[in-house]
């Protein structure tokens, strides 16, 4: 069982040449299994996205790395489609506020650890009305983007320890989507780009700014002003 707090910030070592990919940024949680399915990782490559990593191929999770085979394993994040609708659903479980079925305030968490070998939710510390909570084993009903529901009835225990102090990391999705646009912002097109109806983005020759990112909804279309654009 491991904190998620302690994977961010390693470092993604590939065995394979003895690389050093990038730094763990962040999780994705798939709601229908209740686990981490994919690490997000920030290189110096973060314009074109972030590297991502399943689950299933990580080799080990150390104290000091998170390892893999090699780096073949890694994709970029818009390459893979399945990330992308989970990005999408925006699911933070740092920070969610956590209600029971029936409506009752548990509280808000604060920390929660996954398992090793399948990456899924095993522990959550919270925040409580009346004092620090841990939830062992949660029995998660449903995910959203702030909130968390659990089943009825599982039982609760205040914890023994001093609450801790460290803040949540903020989304790093959104972060690399900043971090692209602060990119983009002020390049020239080499060619035209249209969006899904036709209708043009961007001009060649034109300057790329804000406001024509600002109706830029779809991920690949930002890939292609990143590609034709200089």
């Amino acid at each position: 069982m491991k904190k998620i707090q302690d994977i961010i910030g390693l470092p993604l070592i590939s065995v394979e040449g003895a690389l050093e990919l990038g730094e763990i940024r962040d999780v994705l949680i798939d709601p229908d299994s209740c686990k981490v399915k994919y690490l997000l990782v920030l290189d110096s490559k973060w314009y074109l996205g972030a590297i991502l990593l399943s689950f299933e191929d990580i080799l080990s999770i150390g104290t000091d790395a998170v390892t893999i085979e090699s780096q073949n394993l890694c994709r970029r994040f818009y390459e893979v489609g399945d990330a992308l609708r989970l990005a999408e659903k925006e699911i933070e479980v740092s920070q969610a506020r956590v209600f029971t079925e029936k409506g009752q305030f548990i509280g808000v968490v604060k920390e929660f650890y996954m398992g090793l070998d399948d990456g899924v939710i095993s522990k959550c510390h919270l925040d409580g009305p009346r004092g620090p909570v841990i939830i062992e084993d949660p029995r998660i009903v449903s995910f959203g983007p702030k909130t968390l529901v659990f089943q009825d009835g599982k039982q609760e225990m205040e914890e023994p320890v001093k609450k801790a102090t460290k803040t949540a990391h903020p989304s790093s999705v959104r972060m690399f989507e900043e971090k692209q646009r602060q990119f983009l912002i002020g390049r020239r097109g080499t060619r035209t780009v249209l969006d899904s109806s036709g209708n043009v983005l961007l001009e060649e020759g034109q300057v790329l700014t804000s406001e024509i990112l600002d109706k830029v909804k779809d991920k690949n279309k930002i890939m292609e002003l990143t590609i034709n654009t200089r």
